[in-house]
């Protein structure tokens, strides 16, 4: 059931919310088309889909987000979305070093 849901983990989570944004650079969607056919059907997908996303957040017990060079300006939006406050979360930043797999294993 949706209110059972342990853990959400969002893992390049810039992407994944640049996904959502139609002015952003890298969006795959053809928003011109869309808005020249006067059909926000893609438009209107697209924020459901984002809904859903923050419906299933909101009722996680625990969600852990990560990317590599995380946009807080995105992270402070999207925690403010699912109604957490940045005294309820953990920002942790791990200084750029040679990769060995070792050092990331998450044990969940």
């Amino acid at each position: 059931a949706e209110d059972s849901v342990d853990l959400v983990i969002l893992d390049e989570f810039n992407t994944i919310l640049t996904n959502f944004d139609i002015e952003a650079k890298t969006f795959k969607g053809n928003k011109k088309a869309d808005i020249n056919k006067n059909d926000n059907t893609f438009i209107t997908k697209m924020e459901h889909n984002l809904n859903h996303l923050i419906q299933v957040c909101k009722i996680a017990k625990k969600i852990l987000i990560l990317d590599a060079d995380i946009n807080f300006a995105k992270l402070d939006w999207f925690l403010a979305q699912i109604g957490v406050s940045n005294n309820n979360s953990f920002k942790i930043k791990v200084n750029y070093n040679k990769f060995v797999e070792e050092d990331y294993k998450i044990y969940i």
